[in-house]
């Protein structure tokens, strides 16, 4: 007998007379236990084939119904996922959290596929280079935080089309990556201390990176062959190309990795990281002399090489000479920034004086610049210090002025200098 009347009262439900029946037929559904999830379970049944889903999940919000309820009656979750994949995020209409939640991740994505040049197909595309990094990644770290949230929420709801964005996301995630490499070859050893000091599990996934790179850089082996850290430390090791002691402490790096990032980051002490980023800066030194050796090679000794260099001077001949007689502070000052414009042409890095020393100290294990020419180079550098560090009271002899000047604007780059 209840059962007639509810299926009487309900058989012409649509989304705009729902919340009336529904108030027709709760009090004799409750006197005779049937619930609201049953009544709705019903109404939904009746409704007109044209409702949408969206309308009917807003329709039930509206209602009161329990959020953990919702979506089992109206899943909305492969409609959202499949406007996002189509590249249609901006169809997504509706107001409710769950909206808001997808139309942010599905706008960071649209965004990301102009960036990265994806159309329709993410497992075959031709990719785009990225103008603005800092936008790009971004965009990006916004984006593979909401898919993973939205992973734990919503990926039961609709594995078809979960699947298929997550296509999109592995290619965000493989560029960021990429980009991320590309960064961390940027950072000096004071970055790692600092990051050692505030962030330790970062450090050591930054320092795992540059290990590889620098490593593969040492060996010659190709950024896109797959190889293994442990294989490119067992070759680096085989070639003598690093020492036992760099060799131990970045095995036991690679080794505690796992445990340091993701099992117990408070493991990742300052200590440990100081040693293994003095060992890691080892290789890149290795690889900065290999580099300062080719640099030096392709110099050739030919007039032109000699009137570029002297193009290159920041100060004339008879200004210097000048200087000499008038200013001997000012002169020291203007032969060492001669010294660097030099410097800096032979090993085609920026030299600054923060750097001169350890620069002059490799040319001279490369014998890459003879012997008399270094050591003046070395012994002005040490004056210029003495004379900031007494504030210009030092005296500088001028004979010792006239002979850096010599050796400055007599240099010529030759081969021979390897």
């Amino acid at each position: 007998m209840a059962d007639d009347f509810i299926d009487q009262a309900i058989c012409d439900v649509t989304l705009e007379n729902m919340m009336s029946k529904m108030d027709i037929v709760r009090e004799v559904a409750k006197t005779h236990n049937v619930s609201s999830s049953t009544l709705i379970d019903r109404m939904i049944k009746n409704m007109p084939a044209d409702v949408s889903v969206e309308a009917l999940y807003n329709k039930l919000l509206e209602m009161e119904v329990p959020n953990d309820k919702i979506l089992f009656y109206a899943n909305i979750i492969p409609t959202y996922l499949n406007k996002i994949i189509e590249n249609r995020t901006a169809d997504i209409t509706d107001s409710h959290k769950i909206a808001g939640t997808f139309l942010r991740m599905g706008n960071h994505l649209a965004d990301l596929r102009k960036y990265i040049g994806i159309e329709d197909d993410p497992t075959n595309f031709q990719p785009k280079e990225i103008g603005n990094i800092g936008v790009f990644k971004g965009l990006a770290g916004n984006f593979i935080r909401e898919v993973k949230d939205i992973e734990k929420k919503y990926s039961s709801y609709a594995k078809k089309e979960f699947g298929q964005l997550l296509q999109f996301y592995n290619v965000v995630v493989e560029i960021n990556g990429r980009i991320g490499e590309k960064s961390v070859i940027g950072f000096t050893k004071d970055d790692f201390i600092i990051l050692a000091d505030t962030n330790p599990s970062k450090c050591l996934s930054s320092l795992v990176t540059r290990m590889e790179i620098e490593l593969r850089k040492l060996l010659n082996v190709p950024s896109d062959t797959k190889i293994k850290a442990k294989k490119l430390l067992d070759k680096a090791k085989e070639r003598a190309l690093i020492s036992e002691t760099d060799f131990g402490r970045l095995n036991v790096m690679r080794e505690k990795r796992n445990d340091l990032l993701h099992y117990d980051k408070r493991n990742a002490n300052s200590g440990e990281l100081y040693t293994w980023i003095d060992s890691v800066f080892n290789i890149a030194k290795a690889n900065n002399q290999e580099d300062l050796r080719g640099n030096l090679a392709s110099k050739v000794e030919t007039q032109a090489d000699v009137q570029q260099l002297s193009l290159l001077l920041p100060h004339k001949y008879t200004y210097l000479t000048r200087m000499i007689q008038t200013d001997q502070k000012r002169a020291v000052e203007c032969l060492v920034e001669c010294e660097i414009a030099i410097l800096s042409y032979l090993t085609s890095e920026e030299v600054t004086p923060q750097n001169m020393a350890e620069t002059l100290s490799l040319l001279r294990i490369r014998s890459a610049l003879p012997t008399d020419e270094c050591n003046a180079f070395v012994e002005l550098n040490r004056n210029y210090k003495d004379l900031k560090i007494s504030r210009g009271t030092t005296n500088i002899d001028k004979n010792n002025l006239e002979r850096w000047r010599k050796v400055i604007f007599d240099f010529k780059p030759k081969k021979t200098m390897i």
